[in-house]
């Protein structure tokens, strides 16, 4: 007898119009959703009295007080200067309201996650799949309880990845590509989505203006470039960042692991595997990662050979998952290994999206990865 994973994994695909009031319930049971998980999770981790407690959140913190103080970036490691600063800025502007430093820093973390989730449904109109998003990565799970860039830098991300779909040289689409470049002062890694996007979508189209191109590329970089004048007219350096990060890379770089910020390709992770440093949960983890990597890249190859069911993204979404996952599997020092699946949340729209569009995942199995979010959250939270 075959065994249909098809049949055990999903549902039959159904095309219905959903009314306006049934797309409001979608967004606020996804709202939901986010909150409870993420309260769960934080409520049953050592951080409940102390959300910046093991995370990044007092580096986001030091660096928005010193731009209070001083209007320019920090240059040493005690001041959180090895993060982008573009959280810290909003928390900064938020705290002019709020006057609560921690609670300004959650409210833009936390939103910044719930936003793309939000975003996310928009754009791909699959409740099912924007639940998944919402737990899956595991990681994500993990990071958008704390304070943390990367539901903030998909925020924006997903801006960009809704800009591409209006007409060129619109004025929306502009506005929308200028706001999405903040996301590179957030995390610097979403460059490598946003540009390649910007570049594949213009490869695939009908119309191959050069003005198009280059209209995408001014609005996006806009707002970086102001970041990097400020930079240079501040503290005279237009990557503080990089310095830091060297010296942080270095000084972690135990035993065999890459003294330095970049290595060959699967260095890290390969001796990663070899440490008895790491336990076997995290070994456990980030080959599950890679095996989903790996099957979603599969997906991607026979929806862009396939062209009748290909869309805008698929082609796009493909490469910007192999120039990702490249850039990942050469980053230097032990973080190469420690930090891989967090590194990876950067495309988590592409994995969510390669793995379940058109797929709509059986209810029952949607509950289990909510459970199992919840619970790999709360044990990775309390290490």
């Amino acid at each position: 007898m075959k065994l249909d994973i098809n049949k055990i994994l999903f549902d039959k695909q159904t095309l219905r119009q959903e009314s306006k009031r049934q797309r409001y319930w979608q967004y606020i049971s996804l709202a939901l959703i986010f909150l409870i998980t993420r309260f769960i999770v934080l409520y049953f981790s050592k951080l409940r009295n102390n959300i910046i407690d093991g995370s990044d959140g007092a580096n986001y913190i030091n660096i928005a007080k010193y731009i209070q103080i001083y209007w320019k970036l920090p240059l040493t490691p005690s001041d959180g200067a090895r993060q982008f600063p573009g959280l810290s800025i909003l928390i900064l502007i938020i705290n002019q309201i709020f006057h609560n430093i921690i609670l300004s820093s959650v409210i833009v973390s936390w939103g910044g996650s719930l936003l793309s989730i939000l975003l996310f449904h928009l754009i791909f109109r699959d409740f099912r799949m924007s639940i998944i998003y919402s737990i899956f990565l595991p990681v994500f799970v993990v990071s958008s309880a704390v304070i943390s860039s990367h539901g903030l830098a998909l925020f924006f991300i997903l801006i960009a990845v809704y800009a591409i779909k209006l007409p060129n040289q619109s004025f929306y689409r502009f506005i929308l590509l200028l706001l999405s470049g903040y996301g590179i002062i957030v995390r610097y890694t979403a460059a490598f989505f946003i540009y390649p996007l910007i570049f594949f979508v213009y490869i695939k189209s009908k119309n191959r203006s050069m003005k198009n191109i280059l209209y995408d590329i001014v609005a996006v970089s806009t707002l970086f470039a102001a970041y990097l004048f400020w930079n240079y007219s501040t503290i005279r350096v237009l990557f503080p960042q990089a310095i830091i990060q060297e010296r942080d890379f270095i000084l972690n770089a135990y035993a065999n692991f890459p003294h330095s910020l970049y290595s060959y390709p699967g260095h890290s992770l390969i001796l990663g595997f070899f440490d008895p440093h790491f336990s076997f949960l995290k070994k456990i983890s980030i080959l599950a990662h890679i095996f989903l990597v790996i099957i979603v890249i599969n997906n991607y190859i026979r929806k862009v050979k396939n062209k009748k069911d290909e869309n805008i993204y698929d082609f796009p979404f493909f490469l910007i998952l192999l120039i990702t996952l490249g850039f990942n599997l050469c980053v230097g020092s032990q973080y190469g290994f420690s930090s891989f699946e967090r590194y990876l949340l950067i495309i988590n729209p592409i994995i969510v999206y390669g793995l379940f569009d058109k797929k709509p995942l059986k209810w029952h199995w949607i509950f289990l990865l909510l459970v199992l979010g919840i619970v790999y959250g709360i044990i990775f939270l309390n290490k």
